[in-house]
């Protein structure tokens, strides 16, 4: 999905928030930007939609994000977005010299929100009369999930549990820097990694990590059970987790599970002890015997 999200700096009356693009794209790094426990609307975006960063007053395209993930904040959550490139070109020019893009909905005069949907055709056409030539990639198909995943963290055994070390000591840190107790539980097959406790409440934390930023990763049928029945259950998902500075996103409970495509890859097949053959093969056993 593509999102055109509007932000304003001069903190009107009539905003429910305010904040400057500037911000996310000086600092490059993941960051969270919104929340919708003010705007609940950003509820609707999805991992790895692209995010048209627009400063309606100062009229501009300040750039392109994606959304890499969610920290979660109480019964609400924080958008996790990450900077992949700054353009920082007035709006209202490129709608005066190109009708296809004066003709965009998204940036149509109308009721004020924050988040506005955008085709991708359209997106294609503003960044090209902004000068950025950026390809967008399609809506991932189903076939091309698994491709998806080859390229986030799937990759030969050896680096498989590279990254999942790194991944677990990130998760780790982040948990004892913030006073918590971690056991690591993860050869008990409860179907999560680290137990935490701090102030009275107890997270059963499920560890996944990546190398790069696309969150896509196996699920085990114990672990997807665990996230669905599991009130303490979290699932943390380490991005780059080799990388000097790896993201972290937090998804609690069965309700994020919405944030997923969930699918399977592979299934078990186990023969029965006394298989019942099939009417072919009893015609063919007989004929044998006749």
């Amino acid at each position: 999905m593509y999102w055109v999200y509007k932000c304003n700096s001069k903190d009107r009356e009539y905003q429910r928030t305010y904040g400057d693009w500037a911000e996310v794209f000086e600092s490059q790094g993941p960051q969270w930007w919104g929340t919708t426990k003010i705007v609940p609307e950003l509820s609707k975006a999805n991992v790895g939609d692209t995010i048209l960063a627009y400063q309606t007053d100062r009229n501009e395209l300040v750039g392109v994000a994606r959304v890499v993930g969610w920290k979660a904040q109480g019964k609400f959550k924080r958008l996790i977005l990450k900077p992949i490139r700054t353009i920082g070109v007035r709006v209202r020019p490129l709608k005066e010299a190109s009708s296809k893009v004066a003709r965009i909905p998204a940036l149509q005069p109308g009721q004020i929100r924050t988040l506005y949907s955008i085709s991708r055709a359209d997106a294609a056409a503003l960044l090209k009369a902004a000068g950025a030539h950026l390809t967008l990639a399609a809506d991932v198909s189903e076939s091309g999930i698994e491709q998806a995943a080859k390229g986030a963290g799937f990759g030969t055994p050896e680096n498989n549990k590279r990254v999942e070390r790194a991944a677990v000591r990130h998760v780790m840190r982040h948990y004892k820097s913030q006073g918590w107790s971690v056991k690591d539980v993860s050869s008990d097959n409860h179907g999560y990694d680290l137990i935490c406790k701090g102030s009275g409440e107890e997270r059963h934390v499920e560890v996944k990590g990546a190398r790069g930023d696309g969150q896509q990763f196996i699920l085990t049928a114990k672990e997807l059970n665990a996230w669905t029945t599991d009130r303490r259950f979290v699932l943390a998902f380490v991005g780059s987790a080799l990388s000097a500075k790896p993201s972290l996103s937090f998804f609690p409970r069965a309700t994020s599970q919405a944030e997923f495509s969930i699918r399977p890859l592979s299934f078990v097949a186990k023969r029965q002890p006394n298989p019942t053959p099939n009417a072919d093969a009893r015609k063919k056993r007989a004929r044998r015997l006749a």
